[in-house]
């Protein structure tokens, strides 16, 4: 059973993910590739926004799948989730 806190996130969630499901399955990831590399590439502040902006996408989309993930599933997503936010906080500090 969910909690009110994760209904409320699938609930204002659902229009969104519907839209992404319309797209074609390669441009959502596209588009999340080419900010993550613009994240590696600009410096500072900038770099930094751009990779937390995918830190943010890849969180959101890990409490939505967080039920149906397996255990190793989960900590990958969330090793994911921290390195991201570590090179987000290492191009904001250089910067």
């Amino acid at each position: 059973m969910p909690t009110s806190w994760r209904a409320g996130v699938e609930r204002r969630s659902a229009a969104l993910v519907v839209y992404l499901r319309a797209m074609p399955r390669w441009q959502p990831a596209a588009v999340v590739a080419v900010v993550f590399l613009a994240g590696l590439v600009l410096p500072g502040p900038a770099g930094a926004i751009a990779l937390l902006s995918v830190a943010g996408f890849l969180g959101w989309l890990m409490v939505l799948s967080w039920p149906a993930l397996p255990t190793v599933g989960r900590a990958a997503r969330g090793l994911t989730l921290v390195l991201l936010l570590l090179m987000a906080a290492s191009k904001a500090a250089r910067g």
